[in-house]
């Protein structure tokens, strides 16, 4: 920052005199900032690195990513924050003194996870591990929360923008003076969507609105992606299940077979004892009965059920939090798929792989309509 003037600090963050005017921003003011801001980058590095390698231990967590606040965007944020007062009153008189209390992202620390519900386990981890000043959901409007993760964090926000993550705002003093870190938890999908709409927008802060229209697109996108993560471990998971009492079925089925036929050779061998007779035929009919029992024989049947119910495309058993993704992500009701026949799109092909929707020439005419409440 030394030997920055203020014409070419302007330039280098889009900022027009009439925006600098506007936010009455003293520039000696915001030169002691960014000194002071300049001599503790090692110390927040230093930091930084620490609370970012304690996360990548956590249950749940793909990676980690983080950063140090670059001082030229310290100040341009400062400078943004300072043309609405009214909103970010913290910041009217922000000077050297008190700047690291007000702005509490110096430290930016991104948790990254495969699975939404991954959320609840990193955050349950993150309040375990420091003092949390600050938590909020952020959402894209018609998302829905999980309300585990809403009881423990306890404040969501729909964003403007769309813009789907976590955030926490943490105190931690690894050194004698104390640090804030903002801690931002979310997807790969919602990453990569957030990446590109920062790309796209940041440079210009653009209000194209073509641009916005297919921003926003890629965001449902996104979201759907999200879904289906979800729905397709649910089904693996599922489908897992199914196959172990499946097997526990089988062996059930033959170790009945072993009885069965033991007490076939008891039975022959006790023909000429009449008391041993019944008493060998009483356990043979107690045996027969058993088998007959729908509780005994629930693996086979429910795997088969279960089979059958994935290539016919109407998965049971899946609970109504999948059919929520579903929903979400396809419209009404997932059935819509059966109906959608000429979108021949990458994910309903992906669907159709996993059984989940039959391709068009094996649809008959009594799957394609029908009660849409299931």
């Amino acid at each position: 920052m030394q030997g920055l003037e203020l014409d070419e600090f302007l330039q280098n963050n889009n900022l027009t005199d009439d925006e600098w005017g506007r936010s009455k921003a003293e520039w000696d003011v915001l030169q002691a900032i960014a000194a002071h801001h300049d001599e503790r980058k090692k110390a927040l590095n230093t930091a930084a690195e620490a609370i970012a390698s304690h996360i990548q231990t956590f249950k749940g967590v793909h990676s980690v990513r983080w950063r140090v606040k670059d001082t030229q965007h310290l100040l341009e944020k400062i400078v943004r924050k300072k043309l609405d007062p009214q909103r970010n009153r913290s910041y009217t008189n922000i000077n050297a003194e008190n700047y690291t209390r007000i702005v509490t992202d110096l430290i930016g620390v991104r948790a990254l996870h495969l699975f939404k519900d991954d959320s609840i386990n990193i955050d349950r981890q993150i309040q375990d591990s420091w003092d949390c000043t600050e938590s909020v959901i952020y959402t894209r409007r018609g998302d829905s929360i999980s309300p585990e993760l809403k009881q423990a964090v306890g404040k969501s926000k729909e964003h403007p923008k769309g813009y789907r993550s976590v955030h926490y705002i943490i105190k931690t003093k690894p050194q004698k003076f104390q640090m804030f870190a903002e801690i931002q938890v979310r997807t790969l999908f919602e990453e990569g969507w957030s990446e590109i709409d920062h790309t796209v927008r940041y440079p210009n802060f653009s209000d194209n609105a073509e641009v916005e229209f297919f921003l926003g697109i890629f965001n449902v996108l996104a979201g759907n992606a999200d879904l289906m993560g979800s729905f397709v471990k649910l089904l693996a998971e599922s489908s897992d299940k199914a196959q172990v009492q499946h097997a526990e079925a089988l062996f059930e089925r033959d170790e009945a077979v072993r009885r069965l036929e033991n007490m076939l050779g008891d039975l022959e061998e006790a023909r000429n004892d009449n008391d041993r007779y019944r008493d060998v035929n009483a356990k043979l009919k107690r045996q027969i009965a058993k088998l007959k029992s729908p509780a005994d024989a629930k693996g086979l049947p429910a795997y088969e059920s279960y089979m059958d119910s994935l290539h016919s495309g109407r998965p049971i058993g899946v609970g109504p939090s999948v059919n929520a993704m579903l929903v979400g992500a396809f419209g009404n009701n997932y059935k819509s798929l059966l109906r959608a026949q000429k979108l021949a799109t990458p994910v309903l092909d992906s669907l159709r792989q996993l059984g989940f929707a039959m391709p068009p020439d094996e649809i008959r005419p009594d799957q394609e309509g029908g009660d849409d409440t299931n």
